[in-house]
């Protein structure tokens, strides 16, 4: 961490902090980015339509719980379901963060070019994921830039000090660490194999990303509406899930 408060790799100089994915595994990525990048831009710039009523949506917002402006369906900017599906009492909270290829057998039965399709289906799966939450990560930092105008403005309306408020700097900050941990975890889950350890990787990844969308949507509402206790218990939240999450990765997950 530098004395201005960025954090970066000083093993391999990448420009920021990549936790939880090591250094080699990161080359390989960007490598692997860099070489499929105009394949997975296309996709990114031409496949976002409302799910429902195909109008073109555009994100302008970190959070992934989108409204079609034209038809008003609720659904997920990440796996494009509707957003209902998502809710605790389904059970269905993000697990879009899961990618499920065909089974074994299957598998061992693609001819060359399906076998193509069916690797490029999966690097898309989490390209997209990583692009998503380098996207919001950025929104959120566009978002921190005007806290201090939100807060001002929220301190005015309540008569209060500036302790009253600064749970917004607060959660923006907490909000921007997870979005970039979340960013590189989907990096870290390309190479991780199938198998126990996996599915405890994203079981611990589902419960920081569902709290995070709940804080980063708590955060972006109207100044008037915002729930200081909600903002602040989200805030907190999410940065315990994150430090399980990247314990439970230094350890050994399964040990």
């Amino acid at each position: 961490t530098c004395s201005c408060g960025h954090k970066f790799c000083f093993q391999c100089y990448n420009d920021e902090a990549h936790e939880p994915v090591s250094c080699e595994n990161l080359e390989k990525w960007l490598s692997k980015c860099r070489n499929d990048s105009e394949t997975a831009h296309w996709i990114i710039a031409n496949t976002k339509r409302c799910p429902k009523c195909n109008v073109r949506i555009e994100k302008n917002h970190g959070c992934n719980h989108m409204t079609c402006q034209s038809c008003k369906y609720d659904f997920c900017w990440v796996c494009m379901d509707e957003w209902k599906e998502h809710g605790t009492q389904t059970g269905g909270f993000y697990k879009c963060n899961r990618y499920r290829a065909k089974k074994a057998a299957d598998a061992k039965s693609l001819k060359p070019a399906e076998k193509a399709k069916a690797d490029l289906g999966r690097y898309l799966f989490y390209f997209q994921r990583y692009h998503n939450h380098d996207q919001s990560r950025k929104f959120a930092k566009r978002q921190n830039e005007s806290v201090v105008k939100r807060m001002t403005t929220l301190r005015s309306g309540n008569k209060g000090s500036w302790m009253d408020v600064e749970f917004l700097q607060n959660a923006s900050l907490q909000i921007m660490e997870c979005r970039q941990i979340l960013k590189y975890t989907y990096a870290f889950g390309f190479y991780l194999s199938d198998g126990p350890e996996k599915e405890l990787f994203e079981f611990l990844q589902q419960d920081l990303e569902k709290n995070t969308e709940i804080l980063h949507e708590l955060s972006e509402m109207d100044v008037e509406k915002i729930d200081r206790s909600a903002v602040m218990n989200y805030t907190s939240i999410t940065k315990k899930f994150a430090e399980a999450l990247l314990t439970g990765i230094s350890t050994g997950l399964t040990h």
